[in-house]
């Protein structure tokens, strides 16, 4: 079952999208369960990641040493900081009973000098009409495979978090501006989880399929709540982009559903999100799968998800604001 959503009314033809106005360009309602669609829908098992944790609080107060082993229960463990700015570790143990174990952990590391310029420099209060932002995307998902592959998402989005979803949005160009630019020569933002990504990479292939130690690898993907624990009231605009589980196949969003739901209830529950304008997201859809040869397919790869969330506080500040966006919901959009 999906949410908001209803069959189209007519076949997805050549004709009916030519006969479907003379004098506009009318988007034909889509279904995400298009019947030349689901040939290339399948299930996405989700594995075991088989794997034994370390509770790593003994280890972060052993000290910022080069390398420093430090007993945990029967454990022996040895501990490799690689950057103190975002408590980026490597973590050896070998038990009593020659159990290893060989992880990589990360953090968010107290940085005084980004403090101190929180505390001096905060930012006006009517930036981003005084909310945190947080946009968070999945690459090259359509708001159709969003619909398809996290459907659990979608319904507490929009029911559990009044979630608005531009149904029409309308890429421009590639889609996808990262694309067009080199890489970056200094770190740009204060938090960056590149450097993880490129310290942990070479460790995969120790691990289970689609895991790290013990957790799964868009698990660890979605911990921004350290963030948040970090920062407290400090205002905050951070941005994630997840494409190992969709850019190749959409079908690996399927392992990641339950997941995403339960770190947006997370950051619900605690209350992070009544001051966060949170955007749910994706550049643009499928490219590459055979999907794209069928009609709706390259109606889906242009037409990419996008969902806004705000506070009640919002809500109540800008009422027009968000009625007009509602109103915008199913008219055909750009980013632009």
């Amino acid at each position: 079952m999906f949410y908001q959503v209803e069959p189209p009314t007519s076949e997805l033809t050549p004709k009916a999208l030519s006969d479907a106005s003379k004098d506009v360009c009318v988007l034909p309602r889509l279904y995400p369960c298009e019947p030349q669609i689901l040939p290339f829908d399948h299930r996405a098992r989700r594995r075991n990641t088989g794997e034994y944790s370390v509770n790593m609080r003994p280890l972060y107060e052993a000290g910022e040493t080069t390398q420093q082993s430090t007993p945990l229960t029967s454990n022996l463990c040895w501990m490799v900081p690689l950057c103190k700015q975002i408590s980026l570790r490597k973590v050896a143990c070998l038990s009593s009973s020659e159990l290893r174990y060989f992880n990589i952990h990360k953090g968010v590391a107290r940085n005084a000098t980004l403090m101190e310029r929180a505390r001096t420099k905060p930012l006006p209060d009517k930036a981003l009409g005084g909310y945190d932002m947080f946009i968070f995307g999945f690459d090259s998902v359509s708001r159709m495979s969003w619909l398809r592959n996290l459907p659990k998402t979608g319904e507490y989005f929009v029911r559990g978090l009044a979630g608005i979803e531009i149904e029409d949005l309308n890429i421009v160009g590639d889609g996808t501006a990262q694309m067009r630019l080199n890489e970056f020569q200094q770190q740009p933002t204060d938090h960056y989880m590149r450097t993880y990504v490129l310290s942990a990479e070479p460790m995969y292939r120790r691990f289970r399929t689609g895991c790290v130690g013990s957790e799964f690898r868009h698990v660890r993907f979605f911990n921004y709540r350290d963030l948040y624990h970090m920062y407290g009231t400090r205002r905050m605009f951070m941005f994630g982009f997840h494409s190992e589980c969709s850019h190749n196949d959409n079908n690996g969003l399927k392992m990641v559903d339950i997941d995403f739901v339960q770190f947006l209830q997370n950051l619900s529950s605690s209350g992070y999100l009544n001051n966060t304008i949170l955007i749910l997201m994706a550049d643009h859809g499928s490219r590459f799968s055979d999907i794209r040869l069928t009609q709706q397919g390259k109606l889906e790869e242009r037409l990419p998800y996008f969902g806004f969330s705000f506070p009640p506080s919002f809500q109540a500040a800008y009422p027009e604001k968000v009625v007009q966006l509602r109103k915008n919901r199913q008219r055909l959009t750009t980013k632009l």
